[in-house]
């Protein structure tokens, strides 16, 4: 609902216990599933890991057993494709930037 034509805007969430939530990297999300009406996906990481003859191995890991609703899923999908789309448009505004820097600068002379 809007008031006289303006759109409704909601204040970002206030999220409790924010500073000791872990944070979760991972490299890839080689696994998923259902359970009933849950989804599940499995994310991993690459490690390196050392042998017994001195050389070293890169092994995936898991690092979290993602469990949601159907809807949790939807909203996670909605805001990795926002915060992909903010990559793009930075990382296009930076190679903008450096081709600008490389135009202005004086171009090296052999003598």
């Amino acid at each position: 609902m809007s008031i006289k034509g303006k759109p409704v805007t909601s204040a970002p969430p206030l999220l409790k216990n924010a500073s000791a939530a872990p944070f979760v990297y991972f490299d890839n999300a080689p696994l998923y599933g259902i359970v009933g009406l849950g989804i599940e996906v499995e994310l991993t990481a690459a490690t390196i890991v050392p042998k017994a003859d001195g050389t070293i191995a890169r092994e995936a890991v898991c690092v979290s057993h993602l469990r949601c609703s159907p809807h949790a899923a939807l909203a996670l999908i909605d805001s990795l494709q926002k915060a992909i789309e903010m990559n793009k448009n930075q990382a296009s505004s930076l190679a903008a930037q450096a081709a600008e820097v490389a135009k202005a600068a004086p171009a090296d002379k052999a003598t």
